[in-house]
């Protein structure tokens, strides 16, 4: 220290130094501790951010994955509505053979009955 001019004023001088330097002390020492506490954060931020790209990356590819499950899904249930369908249009020309073949023996029946009231006429007009 270099000696003053007044004495009185260096001694408040002194004293609020020591005072502030008693002050700022503990508040540097709660910097270094909230810096060591800051780089423990980055680092942990650091740590998750390369966490959560795996966890993107990983949620990218099961939504594609999901994607195709999802019109392989839909694929199977049109191809199910398709058999559906399909079975259905079986069921509908296996009931139009049916009567179709029930319409041929009744036609085929009437084809008789025409074919024995020809044959009749016929003998009733030679008769005649």
């Amino acid at each position: 220290m270099r000696p003053s001019r007044f004495p009185g004023l260096q001694r408040v001088v002194d004293r609020l130094h020591a005072a502030i330097g008693s002050q700022v002390q503990p508040l540097r020492e709660h910097a270094v501790a909230t810096d060591e506490q800051f780089e423990r954060i980055a680092l942990r931020l650091a740590e998750l951010e390369r966490q959560v790209d795996v966890v993107r990356e990983q949620l990218s590819f099961a939504a594609s994955q999901l994607a195709a499950l999802e019109q392989r899904v839909a694929d199977e249930a049109f191809d199910r509505r398709v058999a559906d369908v399909g079975a259905v249009e079986r069921d509908l020309v296996e009931a139009i053979a049916a009567e179709h073949r029930r319409v041929r023996v009744r036609m085929q029946a009437m084809s008789d009955i025409e074919e024995r009231l020809r044959r009749l006429e016929s003998a009733t007009k030679r008769d005649d």
